[in-house]
């Protein structure tokens, strides 16, 4: 599965897929730059791209309209908050860790989720 389906396949809301982009951008560029000792760009942009994953089952929907268009919406986020709990369990960190690692994430990428690094 690419990105894209991935996302689609998570309901990730259109806010947190940019957001996610950026971050993942914004590593791309400070790798490109990076000095310090060799790191693995590819696993960190993997990472970023995929570290919040979860982070709808967080969501108060009740404070999502300024996100939310259409109740088709709202009722899409309840339909993955409930299947991001149901799956993963209540633990946000553990539960996007444990989505990428089903999702066959390299072991250098699971290691910067893991370790929040």
């Amino acid at each position: 599965m690419n990105t894209k389906q991935i996302y689609e396949n998570f309901l990730l809301p259109q806010n947190l897929q940019k957001y996610v982009l950026r971050a993942a951008s914004l590593a791309s560029i400070i790798a490109d730059h990076w000095t310090g000792e060799k790191i693995d760009k590819n696993a960190i942009i993997k990472a970023c791209l995929f570290h919040d994953l979860t982070k709808p089952m967080m969501f108060d929907l009740s404070k999502q309209s300024q996100f939310i268009k259409s109740k088709e919406e709202l009722d899409n986020l309840k339909i993955l908050q409930k299947r991001l709990i149901e799956n993963y369990g209540t633990d946000e960190h553990k539960a996007t860790v444990k989505a990428c690692k089903q999702l066959g994430f390299p072991p250098k990428a699971l290691q910067i989720l893991k370790n929040l690094q």
